[in-house]
């Protein structure tokens, strides 16, 4: 299986944000100058990538050029507040940050504008071991402290490569994608399924019916993915009409409002099969302690305080210490976090 680089470039991915268009060979070249650009600023295997970025081409590029060089691709979401922009950049100790003008992040030593990012040499890609650790994405901390969910380049691509398959995604296709990118939602369909398949991702910076409904027409989105609210307020918004969304022919949508009646009226408000994605199955407790930590650097691994709650996906979270330091995840500079929460992915994990 190859790693995430490997398995996106070549697909003829592309991607539309606002009027800028950007696919095939223009892609792979700009992919490569950010790239340059990062290797420029001393960004190499196993350095942290961090942003905090609205759902912008930047942030997709981001995510590419880090994976050519090996390194790992820590987003923040674009709405985190202070408190906790602070302290997911303190957790992985980025080498690098990126943050757009007033988001929280532009506060954090020598962080810079997207502005900032000028393409340059192109480097050779780096070999990668696919168990190797890929993106960091950080949870919202509703019930908590945010955790830091871990996600290798096997792991991810196991996962894109299943989702294509199962909903018959394929270069033909495109999908609108509001989901913020920093969001396991928004990478796997924006940037992962997409690149495997070889689709086209239309960016939006945030959801409003009456956009999407003109993007959908104008762009001929093919595939959708969200929770329900998405698809309640294209079919309520007042400029809703039957033909303007005749591109569709897939909507996959999860959560506890996938009734069998929304199900049925927006099959046939949009004309198109819509998908119930299921939820997972009961959890169950593992009867040993786990250390799913193979191939990742000494820095990364971690291992069970207690048992730990296991989904059908295969993720499994609980308080992680370092196996040098009992008190916390080394991070990857200096410094640390003590008894920090950490999700670990499976290969099979999304």
């Amino acid at each position: 299986m190859p790693a995430l680089e490997q398995a996106l470039s070549g697909s003829g991915a592309a991607v539309v944000d606002g009027k800028v268009r950007l696919g095939g060979q223009s892609m792979a070249e700009v992919v490569a100058g950010v790239a340059g650009w990062l290797a420029s600023l001393g960004v190499a295997r196993g350095d942290v990538v961090s942003w905090q970025l609205p759902n912008t081409l930047e942030a997709y590029l981001l995510y590419r050029a880090s994976w050519r060089l090996g390194a790992v691709a820590a987003p923040v979401h674009h709405g985190a507040g202070p408190a906790d922009v602070a302290a997911a950049l303190a957790a992985v100790s980025p080498s690098v940050v990126i943050a757009g003008e007033g988001l929280p992040a532009s506060s954090w030593p020598n962080a810079l504008p997207p502005e900032a990012i000028v393409p340059g040499e192109h480097p050779a890609a780096v070999p990668v071991d696919v168990a190797s650790l890929a993106v960091v994405l950080f949870t919202s901390g509703s019930t908590g402290v945010p955790k830091a969910v871990l996600h290798t380049h096997r792991g991810l691509v196991s996962k894109a490569r299943t989702m294509a398959a199962v909903h018959g995604l394929g270069p033909e296709d495109v999908v609108l994608m509001p989901a913020p990118l920093a969001h396991i939602s928004g990478l796997l369909n924006g940037v992962l399924v997409p690149g495997v398949a070889g689709m086209t991702t239309v960016l939006m910076g945030r959801w409003d019916p009456s956009a999407a409904l003109e993007l959908i027409a104008d762009e001929r989105v093919s595939f959708m993915i969200g929770p329900p609210t998405f698809f309640v307020s294209l079919m309520s918004a007042p400029e809703f009409k039957p033909e303007q969304v005749a591109s569709l022919r897939l909507v996959s949508s999860g959560g506890a409002g996938v009734t069998p009646s929304f199900v049925e009226s927006a099959a046939e408000a949009f004309g198109c099969l819509v998908k119930r994605t299921p939820r997972p199955a009961p959890a169950t407790r593992p009867t040993r302690p786990v250390t799913p930590t193979a191939g990742l650097p000494d820095r990364w691994r971690c291992v069970w305080l207690t048992p730990a709650r296991c989904g059908s996906a295969g993720r499994r979270s609980a308080r992680a210490t370092s196996t040098r330091r009992r008190r916390g995840v080394r991070s990857p500079r200096t410094g640390g976090f003590a008894r920090a929460t950490l999700v670990c992915s499976t290969p099979t994990d999304g």
